[in-house]
């Protein structure tokens, strides 16, 4: 479940991510793993290829994960930063 705050309501304990975009291809994709790949493939219809690299749902080209979907990249790091800890976004 993701929680919703009024930008003056964040408890100090969590980190506001404000450029999810940005976030994801500087952390998140370093943790991605086999879940990711049925994340992929039921948000974008894309196939990874690698931890890098997905399969353009398109055409078959070969593209740069940072390709994907703000939404897949908005579930994955929601999804990967809980797994890692007990809070979502903890300082």
């Amino acid at each position: 479940m993701i929680k919703i705050y009024k930008k003056k309501a964040i408890p100090q304990s969590l980190e506001m991510i404000r450029i999810n975009d940005q976030y994801f291809n500087k952390y998140t994709v370093e943790l991605l793993d086999e879940r990711a790949e049925d994340i992929i493939w039921s948000i974008d219809r894309s196939k990874m290829i690698d931890k890098y690299y997905i399969e353009s749902r398109f055409d078959g080209a070969k593209l740069n994960i940072d390709k994907l979907s703000t939404g897949y990249r908005e579930s994955v790091c929601h999804n990967w930063k809980k797994s890692e800890r007990s809070d979502a976004y903890p300082r």
